[in-house]
């Protein structure tokens, strides 16, 4: 089977399905895993809630925003500055900064600094 996103409408609409007839026969007709429906038939009070043509219930949450702010001024400072700044040097000020604000679990990764040049300096 190919994966593929579900939107919440969708999932509501098997879900209402499912209640009349069995979830193996729902499963076989909409081509959906009979596991998914069990999955969607506990999370069913949230799908009510949430928008319909939304495709799931997790929303990323910004973490450290204004520690995020804080780190993009900076680098566009050094920048106008005509100091280099490269993903090293920005790894090194994310946690400098996110000391200052007692973020202690917070790695600052080499992967973490490659997605954030990404997300924040690419169009």
């Amino acid at each position: 089977m190919k994966r593929r996103f579900i939107t919440t409408q969708k999932k509501t609409e098997t879900i209402n399905l499912a209640k009349k007839v069995r979830n193996s026969q729902t499963a076989r007709r909409l081509g959906v895993h009979e596991s998914h429906i069990r999955y969607w038939r506990k999370q069913e009070s949230e799908l009510l809630t949430c928008k319909k043509g939304s495709r799931s219930l997790i929303v990323a949450k910004v973490k450290c925003l204004e520690i995020k702010i804080k780190l993009v001024e900076s680098i566009l400072d050094c920048g106008q500055r005509g100091i280099a700044v490269n993903r090293v040097k920005i790894r090194i000020q994310a946690r400098k900064l996110t000391m200052k604000h007692q973020i202690y679990e917070f790695k600052a990764g080499s992967f973490w600094g490659n997605r954030f040049v990404k997300k924040m300096f690419c169009p």
